[in-house]
């Protein structure tokens, strides 16, 4: 019988060593996906504010629209007028959807839709009195979104007249762990039919 010393193998040097390198590669993978679903759920929640931020600037317009075609002034007459929102220079809004329907109703006969807003429109006095947005697709949904609408003079009019035009400011905030993140939009409508 022969023995034979020449075999060849990993010493345990070589072996701590491969060790090593696989930990640090399996610690950075683990990094750097972490890292990336961190990422994605930041961009899906600025990407939500955006369009809730854009939203806002809509149901102005949706609501200056409204008023246009009940003969009420654009930014609206103030007395509570079923169709649409008064809104007042300088002030700050908490704008919501309105989960209904118009309901109709029977006059002499005819079947007729009761005129209502879809938006609900409140004054804000701070961003702690600002509800949450919700989403009325199925359950009423509360996000941890909450919008304020500002409708500020639009001052840079040269030789036109300032009263037609309005800028509207549209901030969606948020909390993220310990900070508050937000958006902002801004557009400026006018009042065209004058």
């Amino acid at each position: 019988m022969k023995i034979s010393f020449n075999k060849k193998g990993f010493t345990l040097t070589e072996v701590m060593i491969g060790i090593s390198i696989l930990t640090v590669a399996i610690v950075t993978a683990t990094s750097l996906l972490v890292g990336l679903i961190h990422s994605n759920k930041n961009n899906v929640s600025v990407l939500s504010a955006y369009y809730f931020a854009q939203e806002g600037i809509e149901a102005v317009r949706n609501i200056r629209d409204t008023n246009w075609l009940h003969n009420v002034d654009w930014l609206g007459d103030k007395s509570g007028n079923p169709w649409g929102a008064g809104f007042e220079i300088g002030k700050k809004y908490d704008i919501q959807r309105k989960n209904v329907n118009g309901t109709e109703i029977s006059v002499s006969g005819l079947s007729e839709l009761v005129p209502f807003s879809p938006w609900g429109v409140s004054v804000v006095t701070s961003d702690d009195s600002v509800s949450s947005i919700k989403f009325f697709e199925g359950d009423n949904q509360v996000t941890n979104f909450k919008r304020v609408v500002e409708i500020q003079p639009y001052g840079a009019c040269g030789l036109k007249k300032c009263d037609n035009f309005v800028r509207v400011h549209s901030r969606v905030f948020w909390n993220d762990g310990n900070h508050v993140k937000d958006v902002f939009l801004d557009e400026i409508l006018t009042n065209w039919k004058k």
